[in-house]
This record gives structure tokens, C-alpha cells and sequence, in this order.
């Protein structure tokens, strides 16, 4: 995770790409939105990141939404911080 003043950037370890976010007080906000998933290829699938960051800024516990035409998921989540 990088921060630019309140711009966060998101990198998984098992994805390529970046999720972009954003950081209002100790609230994080991450947003992806991704068509083509098998087998919803025609489908938006939007996953957001809603969590409060820690006193040290080394991890995010939050809820992961997940919505399409055939999902509506919550999970709750950890996000840490790499040494």
C-alpha cells in the first residue's frame, strides 16, 4: 500500500494490477470494478473496501462488499502492511 496525501494505492500479491483508494481520517475507502469474470463475463462486478486503519498505519480491518447481478457478498477483511 502506498499514500499519497489521500490517495491510497493498492497492491495484492495475487493480482497484477493496482486498486486505487482513499484515506479520510483513519476511514479507507477502496472501490474495483471489473467486467468479464467467468461465468459473468457481460457482468459489472464492483468489490469495495470499506476499514479503519490502525494507530500505526500498518493495517486495515474492514468489511469487502461484493455486488453484481448475482452477487451481494460481505466479508470481513485484514490488510497488512509488508516488511
Amino acid at each position: 500500500m502506498r499514500q499519497r496525501r489521500s490517495e491510497l494505492t493498492l497492491k495484492c500479491e495475487k493480482r497484477s494490477d493496482e486498486i486505487r483508494g482513499e484515506l479520510r481520517g483513519r476511514t479507507v475507502l477502496f472501490r474495483l470494478e471489473k467486467t468479464g469474470i467467468p461465468p459473468m463475463v457481460k457482468d459489472v462486478v464492483v468489490a469495495t473496501h470499506t476499514g479503519e486503519l490502525n494507530e500505526s498505519g500498518t493495517r486495515i480491518t474492514g468489511v469487502l462488499t461484493i455486488v453484481s447481478s448475482v452477487l451481494d457478498v460481505k466479508l470481513k477483511f485484514v490488510a497488512e502492511k509488508l516488511r
